[in-house]
């Protein structure tokens, strides 16, 4: 008897090893799987549609034209200030941003398809889905970012209110320090940025209305320099020709 004894005290060590291994496999199984059913979902979230009603439409025309009636009488010393309505301002994202210029990101990226950002109660939402089919923990990631937005002097003021990726709550800092990354590779130090600090001294959200104040006869000028290469061809086009300098 005594040999299979020392058999058995010769094994058991490798089956405390397996055991403990067995154990550690199912644990990290489950941090991984439960975060995924959390993270993934089967139905898409519901994307955040502003208006299209002819009155709005009207509303922003006409506040449209007064701002290039301002820009085009613009001197050195223009402030001029501008306040849309929440509903006013979500229907010009939707129709002029989401729609035109973001669709060249095509189908598969950033398009009003996958991608919603409205203004409410003066905090902005923002949705995007990204389609993932054959994932067996759902075919779809729904991400959603409320924030709160400033700009004082050019200089942006970003506040993360929440976070989510599908049902898992993203840290607040975390969201923040992606966005300051963003910003950084995409933003900082770009000729846009020049633009909005040379140009806008504020623009905030007080939860009923939109509020810009911008300098027209700086932004004219950036923007034809941004865009147009310096060439005077949009001044031209808005009756600001360059002897009105």
């Amino acid at each position: 008897m005594t040999q299979p004894e020392n058999v058995k005290k010769k094994r058991s060590p490798w089956i405390h090893v397996l055991w403990i291994g067995l154990t550690v496999i199912i644990l990290l199984l489950a941090l991984i799987t439960v975060p995924a059913f959390m993270l993934f979902e089967k139905e898409p979230v519901t994307l955040d549609h502003a208006g299209t009603s002819p009155f709005l439409a009207f509303s922003v025309m006409q506040k449209g034209q007064k701002n290039l009636d301002e820009m085009r009488r613009s001197n050195p010393m223009t402030l001029s200030r501008v306040k849309y309505t929440e509903d006013e301002f979500n229907f010009m994202v939707r129709t002029m941003i989401m729609s035109n210029l973001l669709q060249q990101h095509g189908e598969k990226g950033i398009s009003s398809k996958r991608t919603s950002l409205i203004v409410k109660n003066g905090i902005f939402r923002i949705k995007h889905i990204i389609e993932m089919p054959g994932n067996p923990f759902g075919n779809y990631l729904n991400l959603s970012l409320d924030l709160k937005l400033t700009v004082e002097n050019g200089k942006e003021t970003i506040e993360v209110l929440s976070a989510k990726a599908g049902s898992l709550n993203i840290p607040k800092g975390r969201a923040e320090k992606k966005i300051s990354d963003m910003l950084d590779q995409y933003y900082h130090g770009t000729a846009q940025e020049d633009m909005i600090r040379n140009s806008v001294t504020l623009f905030r959200a007080d939860g009923e209305n939109i509020l810009l104040e911008y300098k027209p006869y700086s932004l004219l000028r950036d923007i034809d320099n941004i865009y147009f290469g310096g060439s005077g061809e949009f001044l031209r086009k808005m009756g600001h020709d360059e002897t009105a300098k």
